[in-house]
């Protein structure tokens, strides 16, 4: 069932959950996160519920703007073309990066107005009057479901069932007579020799190398020259490794295995950069996505791809974190963030020769 999804600072809680109330009094489903540990598995949680939301509500405050998480939350929610309905609970205007979507003036704390209800329910019909909330939270609030649902007809069922049984019945005979047609069409021609399939393959990487400072790095491919896509190279003046520490002393460590630019269209190349994490940190840390971002000037680009993974202490994940850049970028900057709060962030330069 989908649901409409709020995302704010824990420091704007009060609000935040008054506005949940509104809502759900409003027979929508609100899903509203209780911010709690990072080293957990919560963020992938915090993922699904986004990704499965029918509207997303940002609520603008100077403490929501710094929060890395919220921006993290926002530039999902764009990049899954969910309906945003940004509220300025602070400030003078509202964010750059939501210019061009119409917001709710909410300062001086004040509930939406009318038109935001209204605007809400073109986007996400009222369902079952439950708000969900993380464990921890509290009990949730809970109306008794609609019930008046009328069943539908035998007839019509039975009517779309002979119509799906005749359409797989014509399907089956085109087929056949397909087959019969070639059959027929073979045996009347010579054969002719044909070459090797042409597996595509994805390229295959060196693994288990830290290469030095300043190299430039590129992929093995496991295809012949002729039919391998040419890898661009990727240089790392800063070289391969960044070290994180906590607040507490905890270390972490990323390491760049390899990196690469694959073209993809005229003016357009795929960065992809094979990463290895590790921790020492006995609650480990959350190796995804939203770790990582690459800026291009002023643009700050989120990946295309989904890393979601949680390492142990002690022990190393690689994955993939793969950027779509235009082709005529020659250099950017790998920003890696560690710890819900960011308590730890690092930059790398990469150089596109």
């Amino acid at each position: 069932m989908g649901h409409i999804f709020v995302s704010y600072s824990h420091k704007d809680t009060e609000y935040a959950h008054a506005l949940a109330d509104s809502l759900q009094s409003m027979s929508f489903t609100v899903w509203i996160d209780a911010r709690l540990d990072y080293g957990s598995q919560w963020p992938h949680e915090i993922q699904k519920q986004l990704d499965a939301c029918d509207a997303f509500i940002l609520i603008m405050s100077p403490r929501s703007f710094a929060s890395e998480w919220v921006q993290s939350e926002l530039q999902r929610a764009k990049r899954k073309l969910k309906p945003i309905f940004p509220l300025l609970l602070e400030g003078d205007e509202p964010w750059l990066s939501v210019e061009s979507t119409q917001y709710y003036d909410v300062r001086n704390r004040k509930l939406p107005d009318d038109e935001f209800y209204a605007d809400l329910a073109r986007a996400v019909p009222a369902k079952e009057m439950t708000q969900i909330v993380s464990p921890g939270q509290g009990s949730a609030k809970k109306t008794e479901p609609v019930k008046n649902i009328q069943p539908r007809s035998k007839s019509v069922g039975i009517f779309a069932l002979l119509g799906i049984l005749a359409v797989v019945i014509g399907v089956c005979i085109v087929t056949v007579v397909l087959l019969l047609q070639r059959v027929a069409d073979s045996k009347s021609l010579s054969p002719v020799p044909t070459g090797p399939d042409i597996i595509t393959a994805q390229p295959t990487f060196l693994e288990n190398i830290i290469p030095p400072a300043a190299l430039t790095l590129t992929s093995v491919s496991s295809l012949p020259t002729e039919t391998a896509a040419v890898p661009l190279p990727v240089e790392l003046p800063d070289g391969p490794n960044v070290i994180m520490f906590a607040p507490w002393g905890d270390k972490c460590q990323f390491t760049i295995l390899s990196a690469q630019r694959e073209p993809l269209l005229p003016d357009k190349h795929l960065l992809r950069l094979r990463i290895r994490a590790w921790t020492e940190s006995a609650g480990g840390m959350n190796f995804w996505s939203d770790s990582f971002r690459l800026i291009v000037g002023d643009q700050r680009i989120t990946p295309v791809n989904n890393l979601n993974e949680l390492v142990k202490r002690d022990e190393t994940v690689d994955g993939d974190v793969e950027f779509e850049i235009d082709a005529s970028v020659k250099d950017s900057v790998l920003v890696i963030t560690v710890g819900r709060d960011a308590w730890a962030t690092k930059e790398l330069r990469l150089i596109f020769p």
